[in-house]
């Protein structure tokens, strides 16, 4: 794993198009939170130069993730946090982007402050995914989130962020027991169980409230 000094984290980049990795690099340069190290046009490039430096987080295109979806024992023996961009993410092909193993979901078309969001959240073992993609499979539910209560849309925040129960009941600094109550309350209120668990599908089944 390549780790720079201080807070920057190392990224590598990975898609077909050149002129666009090289924007990516120069935008994030700006930034003094990361440094993308290496640039790989295809799947068997990148994997070679991670070979040498292995990032901490690799920006790869949804096309060339595909194509390294065999090689998923490959990404979690290298210990790297992987985030797939694409012009455009339909909801099924989110959730299996998820389930193969990304920690970040991001539009080409996001801000900068968006991708370092995202970058930041994947770097720290998080989850992340585009807020207008988890909008558009929400909208029917957005009247119902509007009744939880200000410590419910709390808990709903961090889960999103990729929380577990015992670290959302350290954040918040109540127990164990009181987020799984508030998790009951969300699912009852909102009605969207199923769906939640489709779009964070780095949940086990059921370990919501468990």
């Amino acid at each position: 794993m390549l780790t720079l000094s201080g807070d920057v984290h190392s990224v590598a980049v990975c898609d077909s198009q050149p002129i666009l990795m090289e924007g990516i690099r120069f935008l994030l340069e700006t930034q003094t939170s990361f440094r993308v190290v290496l640039q790989a046009q295809s799947m068997e490039e990148l994997f070679s130069k991670m070979e040498i430096h292995p990032p901490q987080v690799v920006l790869i295109d949804s096309h060339l993730f595909h194509q390294g979806i065999p090689f998923r024992e490959n990404w979690r023996k290298r210990d790297t946090a992987i985030v797939v961009w694409s012009t455009d993410f339909r909801e099924a092909e989110a959730i299996r982007v998820l389930q193969a193993g990304a920690q970040g979901i991001i539009l080409k078309s996001a801000s900068l402050q968006d991708l370092v969001s995202c970058l930041t959240a994947a770097a720290d073992n998080k989850v992340w995914v585009d807020d207008s993609l988890l909008s558009a499979s929400e909208k029917e539910e957005n009247h119902s989130i509007h009744f939880l209560t200000h410590r419910e849309r709390q808990i709903l925040s961090l889960i999103r962020q990729g929380l577990k129960n015992r670290e959302i009941a350290i954040n918040l600094g109540i127990c164990h027991a009181t987020v799984r109550i508030h998790i009951r309350n969300i699912f009852k209120k909102t009605g969207i169980r199923g769906r939640y668990h489709q779009v964070l599908p780095v949940f086990p089944e059921n370990s919501l409230i468990s």
